[in-house]
């Protein structure tokens, strides 16, 4: 908060990524939040917060003995820039 509690600061951010999985039967949900992160490495969740989410996941999955989706692309993100609208 700037000034006397009120508002936000400008060149700080908050940023997040959840998935689920696997694909077809999900059997874990991941949330990864990052409070601050370095602004050289971006701000975006998709970017910074997605592959960490992906590693998360891809290691919690092997260790439940998960095998992987066969799907057509693995490790696909979903990315949706600040201010583009929904696309449903």
């Amino acid at each position: 908060p700037k000034g006397q509690g009120k508002g936000y600061f400008e060149d700080r951010y908050v940023s997040s990524f959840i998935a689920g999985a696997p694909f077809e039967n999900p059997r874990i949900v991941c949330l990864v939040v990052l409070d601050d992160p370095d602004k050289s490495k971006g701000h975006y969740g998709g970017s910074i917060a997605g592959p960490v989410c992906r590693d998360m996941v891809d290691e919690v999955l092997n260790y439940m003995g998960v095998e992987p989706d066969q799907g057509e692309k693995q490790g696909k993100l979903a990315v949706r820039e600040r201010g583009e609208p929904d696309r449903h």
